[in-house]
């Protein structure tokens, strides 16, 4: 048997049996695109096993080259679909995506006619392989122009990655260039150039690299990150459910206020006019339709903050920094008076907008003053939380302090390690969540603290868009 099949067939078995587990791992949309992907490579791996084996009749090695080499056909267009949904870029590059899926799909209609691969013929030390039509110059052409240009993307994005992000970004850009390179050379003999398939034996390795990174390094964990926040959120919100309360309360009470008044206006008789009546309700309405709204607003964020979205899109937007302080606010107000804390900011108002995940950050900004809520509660001096904002070399610096107990420096460098708590009801993953989802958003988080003095957490991100004083 030729020594090339067994590698070939291992990397077959092992690639379709990996994007099955990472889409039962993760059925959202990175699950779906890549377990495609991982099909249609391995449909290629098996043809190519089948086709290069000994003495197997023209025909059928005809029929398996074109079966191999068809399933390749849609391994670039299926492949760069996989990168765009990994880095956040898919909606942005959908149009693109849609173009080259089509052409896959017609250059794929020509692979059992001889325009695509008209013959085969032996070469190295194989007794077939295949011989390029037209439209397989078409399909080279188009491999070698996207498989290059997505990992480019890649290593763009690993470069603005920090920390467990990083290492996961590098480690999945480790572990497909070695499948690419490897397959990759297979061209080389369809053109009569006798370069030995040294790489098929490295095939292999490809799945089992993925394997790795995704048990030691949590490659494409974000499902079960997305599930821990939640459960820690609503751990969290069961203490701060007196804020929403408190929002709701107000203007209920304003509401039924101008009604029981109103109410015992008409039953008194006191409108002796229509054109009175008129305008004071009028005027009451207003008031009541401003309240109801308000109410309204408050509950569809606590809504929307609360809700589990495990298989959320990583879709970002320009957003003001204040703006993002003020979606949070009603989720933590109350707790800042129960306390007697005050709020400070510093914010100026020409800073450019962050570029992020609006639900992730506003999970960020809700993580750090609950932390800091907490580390003042208790404290013999009065609270208070500054919150402070300034670019620099065109990076935004985010920072909130509070005047706190402050944390003692053995404990400092765990805070962001998972299931690490100083709290005797933590969870231990408020603080680990928050840093997981700084750095998907490109950011980096660092902490400062003096015993007796308080705690300043600072966040880092790439500058947005300029806003306007």
């Amino acid at each position: 048997m030729n020594p090339y099949v067994f590698p070939v067939l291992c990397f077959a078995f092992y690639a379709f049996f990996l994007g099955l587990l990472i889409l039962l791992k993760r059925s959202d949309s990175i699950g779906q695109k890549y377990f495609i992907f991982s099909l249609f490579a391995a449909i290629w791996a098996a043809g190519l096993a089948m086709y290069i084996l000994d003495n197997t009749p023209r025909d059928i090695a005809l029929f398996f080259a074109r079966i191999s080499n068809g399933a390749a056909i849609l391994i670039s267009w299926s492949w760069l679909r996989v990168v765009f949904a990994f880095i956040g870029q898919y909606k942005k590059y959908q149009k693109v995506l849609n173009i080259l899926g089509l052409i896959s799909v017609l250059l794929a209609g020509t692979i059992f006619t001889e325009l695509f691969i008209p013959d085969v013929r032996p070469i190295l030390t194989f007794d077939n392989y295949a011989l390029p039509g037209l439209t397989y110059h078409l399909f080279t052409v188009i491999f070698f122009t996207v498989v290059p240009v997505s990992f480019v993307f890649l290593f763009l994005y690993a470069q603005k990655c920090t920390g467990s992000e990083k290492i996961r970004a590098v480690g999945f850009i480790l572990a497909t260039l070695i499948g690419f390179l490897g397959g990759g050379m297979t061209f080389f003999p369809v053109y009569g150039i006798k370069l030995p398939q040294y790489g098929l034996f490295f095939l292999p390795f490809y799945p089992f690299l993925m394997a790795y990174f995704m048990i030691r390094q949590n490659l494409f964990d974000e499902v079960d990150l997305a599930r821990a926040a939640h459960r820690d959120k609503l751990a969290t919100m069961g203490t701060l459910s007196a804020s929403i309360n408190h929002e709701i309360r107000n203007p209920l009470y304003v509401i039924q206020g101008i009604a029981e008044s109103n109410l015992v206006n008409l039953k008194e008789a006191r409108y002796l006019e229509m054109a009175e009546l008129s305008a004071v309700m009028a005027q009451s309405f207003e008031k009541i339709v401003s309240q109801a709204a308000k109410a309204r607003e408050i509950m569809r964020q606590f809504t929307l903050f609360t809700k589990q979205n495990i298989a959320e899109k990583d879709e970002r937007e320009h957003v003001a920094i204040q703006t993002l302080i003020d979606r949070v606010l009603p989720l933590v107000r109350h707790e800042f008076v129960l306390n007697e804390i005050d709020l400070e900011f510093q914010i100026p108002k020409n800073l450019p907008a962050l570029e992020v995940n609006l639900r992730q950050i506003e999970e960020v900004f809700f993580n750090l003053f609950v932390n800091a809520v907490q580390a003042i509660k208790g404290a013999k001096q009065k609270g208070k939380i500054a919150v402070k904002a300034s670019q620099h070399d065109g990076l935004l610096q985010i920072q909130i302090q509070d005047n706190g107990p402050g944390i003692e420096p053995g404990e400092v460098k765990h805070l962001f390690e998972p299931f690490h708590t100083t709290k005797e009801q933590g969870t231990g993953l408020g603080l680990y969540i928050t840093k997981q989802l700084v750095e998907k958003n490109g950011g980096k988080i660092a902490v400062e603290s003096k015993v007796g003095e308080g705690t300043t957490f600072s966040l880092v991100f790439p500058c947005g868009e300029t806003r306007t004083p």
